[in-house]
């Protein structure tokens, strides 16, 4: 599998639709992403990381002192 070059990451406000973000992740190196947000606010967002062929979702509480980590779950 290779890698894509960008990525899309979407942070969502729960029930604020104007907060959301979608921002265009560009690949550093092997596996890791880098973009800008802007100013988000305190408190708990949706996150989906996403490329052509998969998606990755999690939770986001801000403030949050290290790296967002996003892994698969198997669900058969």
């Amino acid at each position: 599998y290779e890698l894509p070059s960008t990525v899309a990451l979407a942070i969502l406000h729960p029930t604020r639709a104007g907060r959301d973000r979608q921002v265009r992740l560009q690949m550093v190196d092997a596996g890791r992403y880098t973009g800008t947000t802007g100013e988000l606010g305190q408190g708990r967002w949706h996150a989906q990381l996403s490329a052509d062929d998969w998606r990755l979702s999690g939770m986001l509480q801000l403030p949050q002192t290290g790296p967002l980590v996003l892994l698969p779950t198997y669900s058969p």
